[in-house]
């Protein structure tokens, strides 16, 4: 039987422990946790114990299901298919000189309200790939050999650190037919995916 209350749970969960249960919850093992808020298996493994514990739970699917019914999670935000699903058409769907919207806080910003001066300043192509790191660079810069900040920005991770994906957030754009950016949704739904699920508050 549960003793302490959910709002007590809640509380005591640190930040790295709801990002580990938010990331169960979306049917992400744990290689891809672990990549993503860039820890070692061993802290891994630590941090899902301390989940157990406070929750009083012996695995991550009982986990998951404590926090579904005592809404710790909203269990209609984390349908697994569907974010699988995103994921994978993401993943695939990088290209050379893809254009991006990089390092807002805001995943709901209104591109059309905005300056060009201002999108100038955080609108960036893909320069290169690798199966190991994206490299970024705006797009109004020609100096391709130059790695400066903040012309240049080569990321390493899926994490929230330097070279982190959460730390730049980029949303996928397009130029429209009369020229102007405007997102590209199926992709969006995955940065917003690791804005409010993934993300620590």
């Amino acid at each position: 039987m549960h003793t302490k209350s959910f709002h007590g749970v809640k509380h005591s969960l640190t930040k790295n422990e709801m990002v580990i249960l938010k990331s169960i919850a979306l049917g992400l093992d744990c290689d891809t946790i672990r990549l993503l808020v860039e820890i070692s298996e061993y802290q891994y493994q630590t941090l899902c114990k301390n989940i157990f514990s406070k929750l009083q739970v012996g695995n991550s699917y009982a986990a998951v299901q404590y926090a579904f019914k005592n809404g710790l999670l909203n269990q209609k935000e984390y349908n697994s298919e569907k974010i699988k699903g995103i994921i994978l058409e993401f993943v695939t769907s990088l290209e050379i000189n893809d254009l991006f919207i990089m390092g807002l806080e805001d995943p709901d910003l209104k591109l059309e309200k905005e300056s060009n001066s201002f999108l100038a300043k955080h609108l960036y192509r893909v320069q290169k790939l690798s199966s190991k790191f994206y490299e970024f660079r705006l797009v109004h810069d020609n100096q391709i050999n130059e790695t400066d900040s903040p012309n240049y920005i080569r990321i390493n991770n899926f994490g929230q650190r330097k070279t982190g994906w959460l730390t730049y957030s980029p949303i996928k754009v397009r130029m429209n037919s009369i020229g102007k950016l405007e997102y590209i949704n199926e992709i969006n739904q995955f940065n917003k995916m690791s804005f409010w699920f993934i993300k620590p508050a």
